[in-house]
């Protein structure tokens, strides 16, 4: 505590004088900390005046020291002498520049801790004094996010710009690689999806899945997650959409062949209840939690992710939907919107080791089109909003998308055109790739899916064709 009685701030006002010293006698010393540091970060607001003052001069190529900053400084005194005086003293009491970043890195720690403290002051003013009708979960949740903006903060600083490092992890994940003649990460439960992404899911990815509502984006994620569970791999369905209930169903139905409409509406026969009985208890093991949500931020989303990485360890994490995650800025367009979101949530996933799937309803603006299939405008927020995944499908059911168009269609001929296709590519689905890391985009496989139990499943003889590649 101070003579106030107030938590004393962390601060060194020799270690800022130390840096500005530095940047003073030696102008390139200011490149090992622009990166991360900014004036604000400085205890003293003199000193991060000083800082700011040398940046925008050596930014736009000019000298700063303590003869051309002069003309720029303001008449004020500091202590017993003027700005202009102490601005050469700091430069004179400089003796290397060696140091400057760990410098730069001890202000912007000690400018983290000293948020750290007022966030934690606020929690206790908040905790005692919060109304009778304060939702804790929304107190909670603010609280969570002046947090997450001070990790992201300490990730900027944190990275580590030696190469040697990058490259060594590289290596490190190239070799693990090798020795199993395999991809690090966690395998799709139908081959033909990770050729379309060109490769498994990998911890620290963000994926987006993108179709229109009833296509099935839910039913395959179930089976993923039914997929992954069985192989050890813990999975956090965060459910926008279905009840709890509905999952549990869907995962028995999808596996066992039995409607989830007869299970839940008491149909089943005896043998039917004993099969289903059996297969609840096995999904019952796995390292699988399924959560109702609707309407959080991301900084939200973040506290599910934590407990359940703790409680399970690093998994899959599946968000069902997009449009359900309330963004920060409200007033900001869309495509600044979904940007940020699907930005934060890349952050947490790779915080966590996890990777992570969003879905995505498919905008409005795709049933205007002639062409069925979709493509990478089609995604929530544009294709801006593809910028931070990593990787998109998207899932198209072509015989569902042909019954719209032969249930408009008033001329015979092309209803007879439309139901002839219809024929063929009645119970399959394709999926797209709109977006990878490496491999080529717009990649396309036909798989089969059973609406009975909403069950896709890998069809080997795949017909090309009706709409393109």
């Amino acid at each position: 505590m101070d003579m106030q009685g107030q938590p004393r701030q962390p601060h060194s006002i020799e270690v800022e004088q130390a840096l500005l010293g530095c940047i003073l006698i030696h102008n390139e010393a200011l490149a090992k900390v622009v990166s991360f540091l900014k004036p604000e970060h400085f205890y003293d607001a003199l000193h991060g005046s000083i800082f700011d003052l040398c940046a925008k001069r050596i930014g736009s190529g000019h000298v700063a020291d303590p003869k051309t900053l002069k003309a720029f400084l303001a008449e004020q005194a500091v202590g017993d002498i003027s700005l202009a005086e102490y601005v050469a003293r700091l430069a004179m009491e400089a003796t290397t520049t060696a140091n400057a970043e760990d410098y730069g890195r001890t202000i912007h720690e000690l400018s983290i801790r000293r948020d750290l403290v007022a966030v934690a002051m606020d929690a206790e003013t908040i905790a005692r004094d919060a109304p009778p009708d304060a939702k804790v979960g929304e107190i909670l949740e603010e609280l969570e996010s002046r947090f997450a903006e001070i990790r992201k903060g300490a990730a900027v600083a944190g990275y580590d710009l030696d190469i040697r490092n990058v490259v060594q992890e590289a290596l490190n994940a190239a070799g693990t690689a090798h020795k199993a003649k395999a991809s690090t990460g966690w395998p799709w439960f139908m081959d033909e999806i990770g050729t379309v992404l060109d490769g498994p899911l990998e911890p620290g990815n963000l994926y987006g899945l993108l179709g229109k509502s009833g296509d099935g984006k839910t039913s395959f994620i179930m089976q993923q997650i039914r997929f992954s569970g069985e192989q050890g791999v813990p999975c956090l369905f965060l459910s926008g959409e279905q009840s709890r209930e509905q999952c549990a169903w869907q995962l028995s139905s999808q596996k066992i062949g039995l409607e989830a409409v007869r299970m839940k509406s008491g149909q089943l026969t005896e043998e039917e209840f004993d099969r289903y009985f059996e297969d609840a208890r096995e999904a019952a093991k796995l390292p699988i939690a399924i959560q109702k949500w609707s309407g959080l931020r991301v900084s939200g989303l973040a506290v599910r992710v934590r407990s359940f990485v703790k409680a399970k360890g690093p998994g899959i994490i599946v968000i069902d939907h997009a449009k359900k995650i309330a963004p920060d800025n409200p007033r900001d367009i869309l495509a600044q919107q979904v940007f940020q979101v699907f930005s934060d949530l890349k952050d947490v996933m790779a915080d966590n080791g996890c990777a992570g799937i969003v879905l995505m309803q498919q905008n409005a603006e795709s049933t205007k089109r002639t062409v069925g299939r979709p493509v990478r405008g089609d995604a929530y927020g544009g294709e801006g909003g593809l910028q931070n995944l990593d990787a998109c499908l998207a899932l198209f059911r072509p015989d569902k998308w042909l019954q719209e168009r032969i249930t408009l269609e008033e001329r015979e001929k092309e209803i007879e055109r439309l139901t002839n296709m219809l024929m063929q590519c009645k119970g399959k689905a394709d999926f797209y790739s709109l977006k990878t890391r490496f491999g080529e985009e717009g990649r396309k496989a036909r798989v089969r899916f059973r609406a009975r139990f909403t069950r896709f499943e890998s069809l080997r003889d795949q017909d090309e064709g009706l709409f393109g590649a």
